[in-house]
């Protein structure tokens, strides 16, 4: 016995799951980054005080810091 009440349910449900399944990745976790304004992954992101950035911009930004530091 499945948990649908009514085949059409079932049907629409297998649809869904369907499409779903053709697109993955879109529901990941991600957010927008406050540097570069880019929707990303949240794996790699680093907190700051002014938001979350992504690791490519938190990576060039300690790059630009350690050249500054450097000089």
């Amino acid at each position: 016995m499945s948990g649908f009440n009514f085949f059409a349910d079932e049907v629409a449900y297998r649809a869904q799951t369907g499409r779903q399944a053709a697109m993955p990745g879109v529901t990941g976790p991600s957010f927008r980054c406050g540097e570069c304004g880019r929707h990303r992954a949240t794996k790699g992101r680093k907190k700051t005080a002014t938001g979350w950035r992504c690791a490519g911009c938190h990576q060039a930004r300690e790059c630009r810091r350690a050249i500054k530091e450097a000089a």
